[in-house]
């Protein structure tokens, strides 16, 4: 009976540690989720200072969005803002269309620029 208890009392303490280690991680694993998915679908560089996600409240704070201006336009950034947050309910995530609860964006800055009969903003 000890090694059972032995087996259990290990595989808990795994699943405990791994568990607190995702969830101290994963505030960084969205940010580089986020920018490595908005710089491959605009194809613009996108950087972000910090995300975090709220596992039980379901909403994901976003820090210092940048998007980049497309070549050839003088402004550094297309699109700039200082914060971001979206709320939803877990529930709701695999509904058609995703109803979102809030959301809120703090101080945007969206530059259009024309350049050669062209914008930054297609």
């Amino acid at each position: 009976m000890k090694p059972l208890r032995r087996a259990i009392a290990v595989f808990a303490t795994v699943v405990l540690v791994v568990g607190v280690v995702a969830i101290l991680g994963i505030d960084a694993i969205v940010k580089r989720t986020v920018e490595k998915e908005s710089s491959d679908s605009l194809k613009l560089s996108t950087t972000l200072s910090s995300a975090r996600l709220s596992l039980f409240g379901g909403t994901l704070g976003l820090h210092r969005l940048r998007i980049a201006s497309p070549k050839g336009f003088s402004a550094p950034h297309m699109l700039e803002m200082r914060k971001g947050e979206l709320a939803v309910r877990y529930s709701q995530l695999r509904d058609h269309p995703i109803q979102v609860q809030s959301l809120t964006i703090d101080q945007p800055r969206l530059i259009i620029e024309q350049s050669n009969g062209a914008l930054n903003l297609k």
